[in-house]
């Protein structure tokens, strides 16, 4: 079974990279959608992921910050923190990582919460 990460990046960002009020950036994505398959980005998923946190950077890439959860694992969900960070066409960023993505397991419930930028 593939696991994808459906994100609406685009619904939760600033006007600025909308076309008009209420409607998505066609350029971003696929019509303003990102899909990301698990094999696309060296995950392996067998849950889900969510993000909780979406910021859009001076440079106009967007990154984020959420969780993933590996429900294979015994009886009960383990969480991870996931970062993607994407560049303005929705394509991921392979200067912060090579897969554009960073995953860190340090605990059983690890979740990224919110993204702060410094000036």
């Amino acid at each position: 079974m593939k696991t994808f990460f459906l994100l609406f990046i685009s619904v939760l960002l600033t006007t600025s990279i909308f076309s008009q009020a209420g409607t998505l950036d066609p350029t971003f994505g696929d019509g303003g959608v990102v899909y990301y398959y698990e094999e696309d980005v060296g995950l392996d998923v067998y849950g889900i992921a969510w993000f909780n946190s979406v910021a859009e950077q001076q440079d106009g890439k967007i990154i984020t910050t959420g969780l993933q959860s590996d429900d294979d694992v015994f009886w009960f969900d383990v969480y991870s923190d996931i970062t993607m960070r994407f560049n303005a066409d929705g394509s991921l960023d392979s200067s912060l990582s090579p897969a554009g993505m960073m995953e860190s397991c340090n605990s059983l419930f690890e979740k990224g919460l919110s993204i702060i930028q410094h000036p």
